[in-house]
């Protein structure tokens, strides 16, 4: 399956970010782990097997001394037409409206004042729109994600995601092609992550 948006956009992003933060290592105050999971996909998901859930695991003996964790999923797929975007009950709508030209920062209740922070430093730093949703993991896509393995243990976690199913038509098919994708959006998605991770 060529997999474009879910989830090599997610992958791509995460290696131009690390060659960003690479550039300004000498500059920053914290330590920043950038790592890539494999397994999030079915028949994995929701298991032990998950390469995030044995990662939370490893770190689970140091909780406290981590901020908070960003998982990059599906975040390359945008439009700007009317009724591009779906969500898992209607009343989102009224909040973040029917087109799909923004980012989205989502997480669990727990999550909330993580979720915050995350959306607005990122929105200080990208001319992208950013929207959050923080909501119980029984809502479907809430937890799709490899940050649903650190939440459990209590860590402010995060998807950074353009909802996937709920806005791209492509999600897991044969269509998921690099065509398909908003590359110029990509980056403005890139850029409030770096800020993000610069400042929050």
């Amino acid at each position: 399956m060529p997999g474009a948006d879910d989830n090599a956009s997610g992958v791509a992003s995460l290696l131009e970010l690390s060659r960003l933060l690479k550039e300004r290592a000498s500059k920053l105050d914290k330590q920043i782990d950038l790592v890539a999971f494999t397994l999030e996909e079915p028949p994995n998901f929701a298991t032990n097997n998950m390469g995030s859930a044995h990662h939370a695991e490893s770190v689970k003996d140091d909780v406290k001394k981590i901020k908070g964790m960003i998982a990059l999923d599906m975040v390359g797929y945008f439009k700007d037409e009317k009724d591009s975007q779906k969500y898992p009950l209607p009343i989102f709508k009224w909040f973040h409206g029917d087109k799909g030209n923004f980012i989205g920062v989502i997480g669990n209740l727990p999550a909330w004042g993580w979720i915050q922070q995350v959306k607005h430093t990122m929105g200080r730093n990208t001319a992208l729109p950013v929207k959050w949703l923080s909501a119980p993991d029984f809502i479907p896509g809430v937890d799709f994600s490899d940050h649903r393995n650190y939440s459990r243990l209590g860590i402010p976690s995060v998807m950074i995601s353009d909802l996937a199913f709920y806005r791209n038509p492509h999600y897991h098919q044969h269509t998921d092609k690099p065509e398909t994708l908003d590359y110029k959006r990509m980056g403005q998605v890139v850029e409030g992550l770096l800020g993000t991770l610069i400042n929050i």
